[in-house]
């Protein structure tokens, strides 16, 4: 017994020391002595906070980055690991804000390890960091965690430093994340009104189906509290497993990639809703094909980059043909005519920035217009889902109504 809770004991100190971080302090004590050392906490707030409790004035307060076995988690973890758009942005900003006070690539990810709140970036940088100690590039310190940020914004970051415009790309990608997030966010909004509403009116339709017309049934002839009791249950037990069934279906769907292939098909091949995701697709599309020109890299690499943004597979598989076209030699308008995913304007402009040498800009513009037609068709959706929300609800109301009705006199009918 005492064996297992040492075992337990030692369990429960490595959970807690694996998510420390080891701060390299400079203070000041209670007789007024210089002090240095190390201490272990989760983030640098709760490390200042330790040494008040010393009664230490701190002087000098950072990320111990020299500690190997904290780049040897680093090592096992970031690979892994996928940052959410709002940690890109994060990042990128850190990145672009440092790098334009003109610091070393060093100083950049050792500040942003120290002031940021996120394990993950804290941990990206440090392995960063430790790759440029060891004198590589950027290029070759991001090559392993390219799929961090996404493989799109790697390459447009490293392209960046080699022709002399990463506080120009880094901007961009900043803003392009800002606006992505804002559109993301915008949709999920208007979604959770109609999606609550939705998930209100299949409980409700379960629970008088499951109980309350069954009462109705029996009211004449009689039924007992307990029974009712156990009808409410059923119904309580109808709708959780209703919902479990829902989100298991959605999880499946998300793991099963021939699922998601068909589901992706089906939502595409709807009218409007099909405009709505490509619209979202294209803008960061042309956002990133804009960046990736600006930065100087080659149009059949430039587009493939692009590529990598969209997760339609029946979109990027069009594309992968039109990379394959340009890789012949071919031109890239021509390329995306063939494609047949891009709007008329769109492949106009990249018509106009082919013949002038402004591919960059012209690019630009096409993910602008994309970006125009998303907000309206965003704003079209908000707009029609509350007199849709009002059918349905109607709908419900109606069946309930009659089907409630009709049970009454049924057993009204039975009595005489």
């Amino acid at each position: 017994m005492i064996i297992l809770t040492q075992k337990l004991c030692i369990l429960i100190e490595f959970l807690y020391n694996r998510n420390m971080t080891n701060f390299f302090y400079r203070a000041k004590n209670k007789n007024n002595e210089i002090i240095t050392g190390h201490i272990g906490a989760p983030n640098i707030s709760d490390a200042a906070l330790k040494l008040e409790k010393k009664g230490l004035i701190i002087l000098e307060l950072s990320v111990n980055i020299s500690t190997e076995e904290k780049f040897t988690e680093i090592n096992n973890i970031t690979g892994n690991t996928i940052f959410s758009i709002k940690e890109k942005r994060e990042f990128i900003n850190a990145f672009y804000f440092q790098y334009k006070s003109g610091l070393s690539l060093q100083q950049i990810f050792g500040l942003i390890a120290q002031s940021t709140s996120s394990k993950n970036i804290q941990t990206l940088c440090l392995a960063i960091l430790k790759q440029t100690e060891k004198g590589k590039s950027l290029k070759e310190a991001f090559s392993k965690y390219e799929n961090t940020i996404g493989k799109a914004y790697t390459a447009l970051i490293c392209a960046g430093e080699t022709s002399g415009k990463l506080d120009e790309i880094l901007l961009s990608v900043s803003e392009n994340l800002q606006k992505e997030e804002e559109i993301k966010s915008g949709i999920i909004s208007s979604l959770i009104y109609p999606i609550c509403l939705l998930c209100l009116a299949l409980a409700v339709f379960i629970l008088f189906k499951t109980c309350i017309f069954k009462v109705f049934e029996t009211m004449f002839s009689g039924i007992c509290a307990e029974e009712i009791t156990k009808l409410l249950l059923l119904a309580v037990f109808n709708i959780i497993v209703t919902f479990s069934a829902i989100g298991f279906f959605i999880f499946f769907i998300l793991k099963n990639k021939k699922a998601k292939y068909t589901v992706s098909r089906f939502l595409t091949s709807l009218p409007f809703l099909s405009g709505l995701i490509k619209d979202f697709y294209f803008r960061n599309f042309f956002n990133v094909l804009s960046l990736a020109f600006h930065a100087g890299i080659p149009a059949a690499e430039a587009v493939e980059l692009a590529n990598g943004t969209i997760k339609e597979k029946i979109i990027n598989n069009k594309i992968k043909k039109s990379i394959k076209m340009i890789n012949s030699g071919c031109e890239i308008t021509t390329a995306f005519m063939v494609a047949g995913v891009f709007s008329k304007d769109a492949i106009s402009q990249i018509s106009t920035g082919e013949k002038t040498g402004e591919l960059d800009t012209t690019a630009k513009t096409a993910a602008e217009n994309y970006a125009k037609s998303l907000e309206m068709k965003i704003k079209t959706v908000t707009k029609l889902i509350e007199p849709a929300m009002l059918i349905l609800i109607g709908i419900l109301v109606a069946y309930i109504a009659v089907t409630a009705y009709s049970k009454y006199y049924e057993s009204l009918f039975s009595i005489f």
